[in-house]
């Protein structure tokens, strides 16, 4: 149970340097050349950048990368880090990597007491973890049981503007209630002071001004139905006419042509069928990005909430950990096959839920957020454009993709050829799109079967 720290590893070759030619070419004469030349005096690329940024013009800093690490870091910690759109990260896998001796996070602001039982609780999963291991239940399953206090390590490239953004929710903004982010982000701050002060300068007058011009969120309280079953996902939005739409801006962007000569090549069934097929298959369908849908996700467990996110190129608004209902837990079928396995898991539940609701009484969401359960379950949207959903989908219907990731691929992908089919029945797995496995030796080796499975008749 080490303290969670962050390190910062690497940083663009030149630093702010770039940044700084970068700012001055857009108002002196002269090349990029020319701009990195007069950019060799650290003091004042720092007043330079600091005043760049001040005024809000904070494009400029995108060109100085950081790497970070993280190391003992929780899960909370983790899924916060990974909806940032524009940063890449890698995370150990909790699919492919026996987790029994990762270790956990422990939030200060317990009593002795309550801080014996927490961790004697967290050991109890742990323990429980390694029994499902034991009855062969696989650790893509056995994880659900796991507790998002869990440590995590995890790589992290972000550019500047991205990691001020980071920064501020960090450390004032949405997370900044919880200790273990706030600190993290705290020593990221210091060490991007030393490595890029340009950068830094400044952060907290600006986060000042920037948390007097925001409004609070306001909260909806409406009673919900417990008792009715939500499909395992909603399409609230699509656009009509999808195929017109797709083929008026595949054929504006190839030439010009006449009013009457784009009604009437939209209209033909057989040309419309030839050339949505080619545009999917072509190197840069960019007309696709045309074409947005929006999604509700029911009952999505954490572990698969991390395969949504993976994805950057879509927009997930995802309810906030700290609310989810403990009592909402999916049991994966493995686990409800094996009899002695499910005893494991639905006495481990009850124990969160028991421990939850003991905490909850006396502590705030900072400490309470922890005792949540991989397994637990939540609901989110996300509006994605059909260009992304090819890659999703040649992903996350694969056979080799978790089994939870694949259903709701899947129901995706049936509502969308119901309203689509001429563009989404050419969207299935990689070995039906590409019409080859591109997954080597981990193949699942049923590529006719799946091709078959997908194609409509």
């Amino acid at each position: 149970m080490n303290n969670s720290k962050v390190k910062l590893v690497g940083i663009s070759d030149l630093g702010e340097k770039i940044s700084a030619a970068a700012g001055r070419i857009s108002t002196r004469e002269g090349k990029c050349s020319d701009m990195l030349l007069l950019s060799n005096d650290d003091e004042k690329n720092i007043k330079f950048i600091s005043r760049v940024t001040d005024s809000g013009h904070n494009s400029v800093v995108e060109h100085t990368c950081f790497n970070f690490v993280f190391e003992d870091v929780s899960a909370f910690f983790e899924q916060f880090l990974i909806e940032f759109r524009l940063m890449s990260f890698t995370v150990k896998s909790r699919r492919y990597v026996d987790f029994n001796e990762a270790g956990f996070y422990v939030p200060n602001g317990m009593d002795k007491s309550d801080k014996a039982k927490y961790i004697e609780h967290m050991k109890s999963l742990f323990k429980a973890y390694g029994e499902l291991l034991n009855l062969d239940i696989l650790k893509e399953d056995a994880r659900f049981i796991l507790p998002y206090c869990l440590h995590s390590n995890i790589f992290c490239t972000v550019n500047g503007r991205e990691l001020l953004h980071l920064l501020f929710a960090m450390i004032y903004g949405r997370k900044s209630h919880i200790d273990e982010i706030k600190t993290l982000g705290l020593s990221m701050l210091e060490q991007l002071r030393k490595k890029a002060p340009g950068i830094a300068n400044n952060f907290e007058k600006r986060a000042e001004l920037k948390l007097k011009s925001q409004s609070k969120n306001t909260k909806i309280n409406i009673s919900k139905n417990l008792d009715k079953k939500l499909p395992l996902v909603n399409l609230i939005s699509f656009p009509n006419l999808s195929e017109q739409i797709l083929l008026h801006s595949t054929l504006v962007f190839n030439g010009d042509y006449s009013n009457e000569q784009l009604d009437s090549l939209i209209q033909d069934k057989t040309f419309m069928t030839k050339y949505i097929k080619d545009l999917i298959n072509s190197e840069r369908p960019r007309e696709l990005e045309n074409l947005n849908y929006t999604f509700q996700f029911n009952d999505v467990s954490l572990p698969c909430l991390t395969h949504f996110s993976r994805h950057r190129i879509w927009s997930i608004n995802i309810p906030p950990l700290e609310n989810v209902n403990r009592n909402e837990f999916k049991i994966p079928p493995s686990i409800l096959k094996n009899k002695k396995a499910l005893e494991i898991v639905e006495q481990k539940l009850a124990e969160n839920i028991e421990l939850y609701n003991l905490f909850a009484q006396k502590y705030s969401s900072s400490i309470t957020c922890y005792i949540l359960l991989s397994g637990n379950t939540l609901s989110f949207t996300g509006t994605i454009n059909a260009r992304e959903l090819i890659l999703f989908m040649k992903l996350r219907t694969c056979n080799r993709a978790q089994w939870e990731i694949q259903d709701y691929a899947n129901e995706m992908l049936n509502l969308i050829r119901e309203k689509s089919p001429e563009i989404f029945n050419h969207y299935g797995p990689s070995c039906f799109v590409l019409g080859y496995c591109p997954e080597g030796k981990l193949t699942c080796g049923n590529i006719k079967s799946v091709i078959e499975k997908y194609r409509v008749q």
